[in-house]
């Protein structure tokens, strides 16, 4: 079976070019999801399904509500119970609600054949009384080549068909658990006797599961924000890692963010006057009247961009939507988010604290995530963060990798210890050092923890990756793989330094402190004696001050800069001789 795509984050990925002057990525694409390589933590309860008491329901905890059958002579088909997919390519299990009880799956993957294999309800149910009337589950699905529907029959003989998860492109995936909802009114409403099946067409795909089923009255209004973003970023379009999504910005790295959100209409009226609202933490506040929405469409709204403060710390964005009419269900019309800005000169993906575990057991490995740097950099090392899987007492270490996936750097070896590891929820992180700074020029670059086999190590993973962005090494068959959890390594960048800096105009150009509150010391030194001026600017390039001006003898020069005058934010040190110029950031903070 050969399958060479990778699966992708979000549901609504859209495409968004990146702007950047760096050369187009040349890391292979679409790779293969590793699917098996992750070890899933225990899911807890998701937020309530049912918007309203339901009409019907069913947990799968009892299968003899259900029939099975298929279509155009196939006989793959689905089973319901709480074995988790189990094929070459097998995706997690779904986290839903009830889970623990039994779900239907559709395990493609493991089949891998002709797929039109339906489960439907084994009693129709009687909606005479019902004028609107939606269907609602709880799903986790990875799109490949295949089709997910969903069927509805008034007399058991004729079904019209309703394509779900049609926006997935291929090796797409839901969230787990995406809470689905499909107008069925057209069909069912007022009739005495209504089935439905779910419906899987394809051939040799990833996996569908579904669970928690339910038929709801279907709001007169009610808007639903079900998607929001800082970024926009696809693979498929993409120049380079630059604009995808990162939890962690150092100083010297922050860029603008590509804000977004999405909003469906899931009443059975138009929604009018619908507004758009995002603001921020600090200070970033941006509205849009989106007009009316039609029932059951999706509207994208793209606020400008925002580009977080350069204080340390976390900058919350809050997403709202809101329309003329009162919604009857308001918990889903906000989201809530934070982007860090670190002091630390630490850049990462996760979201923090560990969720599961990613790896290959007891086989060696490497395991990481895809950064893009927009400056050059001295990194002294990696950060990881092991789960309590792991064994203790082995060596393992990090690397740095180009954008071919070739080492360039690896850190110093680091036997692991009991303190090292992480339970869920934990965010113990190690450093992996350099044996000497290792300089990192604008461009992607993939970081990764090493592992190199004989006991059980496992790394910590928190949140999901985009597409093609977090990747496992299995030594075992050389191949890479894709994986949606996004591991817990992070780079450290250090303060940036300027290209200039790997020749004779000045060496070692350094801000101490770094970032300032009220006072700091510039310095820097020259191989000879030369005229030179020192300059300070601001982010957009505007002069703020010149700092010193002259003939300087060679040698290292210090200069004490005031800084209570200059407002919080990032300037540049830029150190002019007449063989060139070198520039380091400057961060002040009051």
């Amino acid at each position: 079976m050969v399958k060479h795509y990778l699966p992708a984050l979000l549901i609504f990925s859209l495409a968004w070019p990146c702007n950047s002057l760096q050369a187009q990525r040349t890391a292979a694409p679409n790779l293969r999801d590793a699917g098996h390589h992750a070890v899933a933590a225990h899911a807890g309860p998701s937020p309530g399904l049912f918007r309203s008491d339901p009409i019907w329901s069913d947990d799968f905890s009892d299968p003899s509500h259900w029939t099975f059958g298929t279509l155009n002579s196939t006989s793959n088909n689905w089973v319901i119970g709480t074995t988790p997919p189990s094929g070459d390519y097998a995706i997690d299990t779904i986290m839903s609600t009830t889970a623990a009880n039994g779900f239907a799956l559709f395990d493609s993957d493991l089949m891998c054949g002709q797929d039109n294999g339906w489960v439907a309800v084994a009693n129709p149910v009687d909606l005479t009384a019902v004028s609107h009337v939606q269907l609602q589950f709880e799903q986790f699905y990875r799109r490949f080549q295949g089709q997910t529907w969903v069927d509805v029959s008034a007399d058991h003989v004729n079904w019209t068909s309703i394509e779900v998860n049609s926006q997935l492109t291929t090796g797409a995936y839901t969230a787990n658990p995406a809470i689905t909802t499909v107008d069925i009114s057209a069909v069912a409403a007022g009739q005495a006797t209504v089935w439905f099946r779910f419906r899987y067409t394809g051939n040799c795909d990833y996996a569908w599961m579904v669970d928690d089923v339910a038929l709801v009255e279907q709001p007169s209004h009610e808007i639903s924000l079900v998607a929001a973003s800082t970024t926009t970023w696809n693979f498929n379009t993409a120049d380079t890692y630059d604009s995808l999504y990162y939890s962690i910005f150092p100083y010297a790295e922050i860029r603008p963010l590509a804000v977004n959100m999405t909003i469906f209409n899931a009443g059975y009226e138009p929604a009018t006057n619908v507004m758009a609202h995002i603001t921020t933490s600090d200070g970033y506040d941006q509205a849009s009247n989106l007009g009316t929405i039609a029932p059951g469409d999706t509207v994208t709204w793209f606020g400008p961009q925002w580009t977080p403060t350069a204080i340390a710390g976390a900058h919350s964005i809050s997403f709202t939507a809101v329309a003329d009419s009162a919604d009857t269900d308001t918990t889903d019309n906000a989201r809530a988010m934070t982007i860090q800005v670190s002091d630390d000169f630490i850049m990462a993906r996760d979201n923090g604290a560990r969720q599961t575990s990613v790896g290959d057991g007891s086989d060696a490995y490497r395991v990481g995530n895809w950064f893009h740097l927009r400056n050059s950099h001295l990194s002294p090392g990696i950060q990881v963060a092991l789960s309590s899987t792991s064994e203790v007492g082995v060596e393992v270490n990090g690397q740095i990798l180009d954008a071919n996936r070739q080492p360039i750097a690896e850190t110093a070896y680091h036997t692991v210890m009991a303190d090292d590891l992480n339970g869920i929820g934990e965010a113990n992180f190690i450093t992996l050092p350099f044996d000497s700074y290792v300089q990192l020029d604008p461009g992607d670059y993939f970081v990764a923890f090493q592992h190199f086999g004989g006991v059980d190590m496992w790394v910590g993973a928190s949140g999901l990756s985009q597409d093609q962005t977090s990747l496992l090494y299995r030594a075992s068959n050389d191949t890479w793989y894709s994986i949606s959890p996004t591991p817990m390594v992070r780079l450290i960048t250090d303060i940036d330094i300027g290209i200039a800096e790997r020749n004779d105009v000045g060496l070692l150009l350094h801000a101490r402190p770094n970032p300032a509150d009220a006072q700091t010391v510039v310095s820097f030194a020259l191989n000879k004696g030369v005229h030179a001026q020192l300059d300070l600017f601001d982010i957009n390039g505007r002069p703020v001050r010149t700092l010193a001006s002259g003939r300087m003898a060679a040698g290292t020069h210090e200069v004490d800069v005031d800084t209570r005058s200059l407002a919080s934010g990032v300037y540049n040190c830029t150190l002019r001789t007449v063989e060139g110029v070198t520039t380091r950031r400057l961060v002040v903070m009051h």
